[in-house]
């Protein structure tokens, strides 16, 4: 996925909303993302302090 110019963080899943191209031609962006989900157990203060406010600032609405 492609959060702005500089970011592509790699959720362990992500609910998108569907397109015809199946994501093939161009990763989703923040507008295409319904939940993300982040599993973690060494990287928990990874994802609390950086990726859940990085999901929060382009609008995710579920992580």
């Amino acid at each position: 996925m492609r959060l702005g110019d500089l970011s592509e963080p790699e959720p362990d899943l992500a609910l998108l909303k569907p397109r015809a191209d199946y994501y093939r031609d161009a990763l989703p962006d923040a507008a295409d993302v319904f939940l993300i989900v982040e599993v973690a157990d060494s990287t928990q203060r990874l994802d609390r302090r950086v990726k859940v406010p990085l999901y929060a600032r382009h609008g995710i609405p579920e992580v």
